[in-house]
Parts: C-alpha cells; structure tokens; sequence
C-alpha cells in the first residue's frame, strides 16, 4: 500500500483538516456484470477527510490510468488558463 498523509515529505504543504490518499491491492477482486459486461475491480484508492471520513474505491489499473492522465491534463489546463496561480502546472504535460 502507498500512503501519502500530513507530514509526508512528498507532499508540498501541510495544514490542519488535510486529507489522507492511500492505494493498495485488494486481497479478493471483486467482479460484477453491469449493462452485459463483466468488470473486475483488484485495487483500493482511498480517501480521509475531516468532513466525510473514510472513502474507499474499488477501482482497476485502467481505471487508475484514466485517473492519472485526467489528473495530468488538468493540471496542465490549470497552468494555461490561470499561470499566475498555478505556474508549477503548466510543465505538468508535454
């Protein structure tokens, strides 16, 4: 499991009422069939905030590739659209 959490030297800053991200493997996938096609979910993301606490997804390494390249291109737009607020972004993709 990897664990990102307030005081993690990854993390660029900290304050109180952070959040917590953590990813792991589930030990049982878990499959189901939604509209005729089956889809099987092997990998945690979870999420602890002070206002909703614990959420847990069920999720694949496809869905973690869309995640991680969405994220990516909105970072990116973030630079372009606002470079004074958010200039670290716009080198976020090529």
């Amino acid at each position: 499991m990897f664990l990102v959490e307030p005081g993690d030297e990854r993390r660029r800053d900290d304050h109180p009422g952070d959040s917590i991200f953590c990813w792991g493997v589930m030990p049982d996938p878990i499959t189901f069939v939604y509209d005729g096609n089956e889809h099987t979910n092997d990998l945690n993301a979870c999420t602890v905030t002070p206002l909703k606490g614990l959420v847990r997804f069920m999720e694949n390494k496809d869905d973690w590739w869309l995640m991680e390249t969405g994220y990516r291109q909105a970072r990116k737009r973030l630079g372009l659209l606002y470079p004074e607020r958010y200039p670290d972004c716009i080198e976020a993709m090529p």
